[in-house]
């Protein structure tokens, strides 16, 4: 269970590094074609608003990855329980913790910009 558990957290981790970084990638581009809105520079606006629908994509995807690596703690922290094993609880909780932070955090950011 050990190994099991140093893998997926070694994965997770890595996702979720990468996830918001994505984010971050995704506020700052909202950022800059607000600012290009402000100096009415359509060329630019359009190339932005594509590149930010682009990221938007890329995020989608990634959710979608945080959303099978939570199944696949659950079901380890299932299988973790019923074999009576206390050893693992914790930090499966923690692991799903973790993804349901990235997930709600692309939920806030992602999906609520216009």
């Amino acid at each position: 269970m050990f190994k099991e558990y140093q893998s997926l957290n070694f994965q997770v981790t890595e996702i979720l590094q990468w996830f918001y970084k994505e984010i971050n990638q995704f506020i700052n581009l909202h950022k800059k074609l607000s600012s290009q809105r402000q100096r009415q520079n359509q060329e630019q606006i359009d190339k932005i608003q594509h590149d930010l629908e682009q990221y938007k994509q890329k995020l989608t995807e990634l959710e979608k990855q945080l959303q099978v690596y939570k199944q696949s703690v659950l079901k380890l922290q299932k299988n973790d329980n019923q074999n009576d094993g206390k050893d693992f609880s914790l930090c499966f909780s923690q692991l799903s913790k973790q993804l349901d932070k990235g997930i709600n955090h692309y939920k806030k950011v992602v999906l609520n910009v216009n």
